[in-house]
């Protein structure tokens, strides 16, 4: 049973005014959650809200009730740069302001969107994540040659 160990996924798409770079974030846990619709709540360990009684923890240690232990389940990506907006318009209408968080589809694929500093981070299950590197490279390679914003 030795191939049960964890296969992190890698991979970064730079562009002039835009990065994309998988994070290796080895916590994150559906927990039970009582904060309000669409926020974030916490810092350096945060929860989600993702649904009535459901929010992502991630970092931290495993808290007493998790649901699911998604470390394996779930990849993240974070973009940044100031073209990293014009990538997220290529693949979402969703507009978000800080503290905010949402499930929706990005590119075709479900994923959890949210801003973490001055970063867009993307949730997305670990089955499509060579696609949507794949993707961000597209967009970044469609992206106006040029002067950066």
């Amino acid at each position: 049973m030795d191939n049960l160990h964890r296969r992190p996924f890698t991979g970064t798409v730079e562009a002039p005014g835009f990065a994309v770079r998988v994070l290796d974030l080895p916590a994150q846990f559906y927990v039970p959650c009582d904060q309000p619709p669409g926020s974030i709540a916490g810092a350096d360990t945060y929860t989600l809200w993702l649904a009535p009684d459901l929010a992502l923890q991630v970092g931290g240690a495993p808290p007493e009730g998790f649901v699911s232990d998604m470390a394996d389940g779930l990849v993240v990506f974070e973009l940044s740069g100031p073209r990293a907006a014009d990538v997220l318009a290529m693949g979402s209408t969703v507009a978000l302001t800080p503290g905010q968080c949402v499930r929706t589809l990005f590119g075709g694929v479900r994923v959890i969107m949210y801003l973490h500093g001055a970063a867009m981070r993307l949730h997305a299950e670990r089955q499509f994540a060579a696609f949507l590197l794949q993707w961000f490279q597209t967009a970044a390679s469609a992206l106006p040659q040029g002067q950066v914003p």
